[in-house]
Parts: structure tokens; sequence; C-alpha cells
């Protein structure tokens, strides 16, 4: 079942930090299917992915890090919830999913903050002026 989240149903306990990071859903060893983050606090993260996952499942994630992209952070934790896809995410995506940590991950959700605001500032440079 797709539960919709509205702010009288919100269960988040940490501040959130959105951020797209590649990451993989290992349901059993040696079967890893990507997927995409969308956004992480200590407790948990959510998850665009096209696998099909259930509430309670126990999975395995594997994190892909700018800069760390040949040691992926791994993850163990339980399905909490799925959400109904925004119109954006239909099409490439068939599930968001929110996710619990089993042991939170502060200092995740911190390198979360910090790529952030990398991101925010990035975004606002103008590119080179180009000479050719």
């Amino acid at each position: 079942m797709i539960l919709g989240v509205s702010e009288s149903t919100e269960r988040r306990r940490g501040t959130r930090h959105s951020a797209y990071l590649a990451a993989e859903v290992v349901i059993e060893p040696g079967t890893a299917r990507i997927a995409i983050t969308k956004d992480v606090s200590d407790s948990g993260l959510l998850l665009l992915t096209r696998v099909a996952l259930t509430e309670g499942q126990l999975v395995k994630l594997l994190i892909y890090r700018p800069g760390e992209e040949d040691r992926p952070l791994e993850l163990s934790g339980r399905v909490v919830r799925r959400e109904p896809l925004s119109r954006r995410e239909l099409g490439t995506w068939r599930e968001k999913v929110a996710f619990a940590f089993d042991q939170p991950q502060a200092e995740l959700a911190a390198e979360f903050a910090a790529l952030v605001e990398k991101q925010a500032v990035e975004s606002t440079i103008p590119p080179p002026f180009d000479t050719t």
C-alpha cells in the first residue's frame, strides 16, 4: 500500500538534507538494484528506486558519495513507508521509499548537509567565459 504523507502525519525526527546521490538496494546477497537518494537525516533517508519494496522489509543500501565512488557506504535498515511519486519522478522510478537505519548516522547527515551547501554555491557560479 502506498501512503501519502501530509503535514499532520509527518514522522520525521531529524532535519532532512536534500541531496541526490547514486545508491544501490541490496535485497539478497549478489543482487543490487539502482536507486538514488532524495534526502537524508541521521535516522533514515528517502530513496527513489525501481525495486518493489514492502513496508518492514530489511535491506542493505550502498551509497556512492562524491570522491568516494570506489568505496560505497554500506548501511542496513528497514523500509518504513512508501510514498506516491511526483510527476517529475514518474517514468524513471517506480518507488519512493522511506528507509530507517539500524543505527543513527549523524556523520552521514552532516556529510549531506555539507554537500547541499556545496551544491547550492556551485549552482550559483556562472560558467567560465569561452574565448574560443
